[in-house]
């Protein structure tokens, strides 16, 4: 077990079920209500959307991703960071979103990123991620798994990049080097 929600899940704490994931998602629910209140929010700030799971992972259906565009795009003051490991599908479901609205680019106010754990995630993710008319475009790159090599050819395509090692027992080692080549 190596993602951080995985981990968060099992421990009731934090509010997770701890049930170990059994391959097979369990019956979600879109809480259209916490969508609704954040056009009604005074005070800015940054959501994480779905820190738990993945907005566009195949499970989720479309309809919903698109639910969560609209209340985003009625709430201009506040900042939305959606994490994906499939810019595949975010790039397909927002090029639909955009379409259906008339628009050629995002709210500024929506950031799109991805997860990059190696070279091959970088290669395979950040040509997807790339696409996305957003304003502000990320890499998580969490945890780091090994050197990413020379990454300047893919540098002008994101705004911000996070990263760090993987923590905790068991965790897979990151080297300073690794991140230095980053930063």
């Amino acid at each position: 077990m190596h993602c951080y929600s995985e981990k968060l899940n099992q421990n009731s704490f934090f509010g997770g079920n701890k049930q170990p994931y059994s391959g097979q998602a369990p019956e979600l629910v879109l809480d259209t209500e916490a969508i609704r209140k954040w056009g009604f929010q005074r005070k800015s700030k940054k959501h994480f959307v779905s820190s738990m799971t993945d907005v566009f992972g195949e499970w989720v259906p479309r309809f919903w991703q698109h639910e969560i565009l609209d209340g985003m795009f009625v709430a201009p003051n506040q900042i939305f960071q959606i994490l994906t490991k499939r810019p595949e599908i975010m790039l397909s479901s927002m090029d639909e979103w955009l379409s259906c609205h008339g628009l050629d680019k995002l709210p500024l106010n929506i950031w799109t990123g991805t997860s990059i754990e190696n070279r091959r995630t970088l290669e395979e993710r950040s040509q997807f991620l790339s696409k996305i008319p957003a304003l502000i475009r990320f890499w998580s790159v969490e945890p780091l798994l090994e050197d990413l090599g020379d990454i300047t050819q893919y540098l002008n395509d994101v705004q911000l990049v996070i990263v760090g090692g993987e923590s905790g027992p068991n965790s897979r080692p990151c080297h300073i080097e690794w991140i230095n080549s980053i930063v």
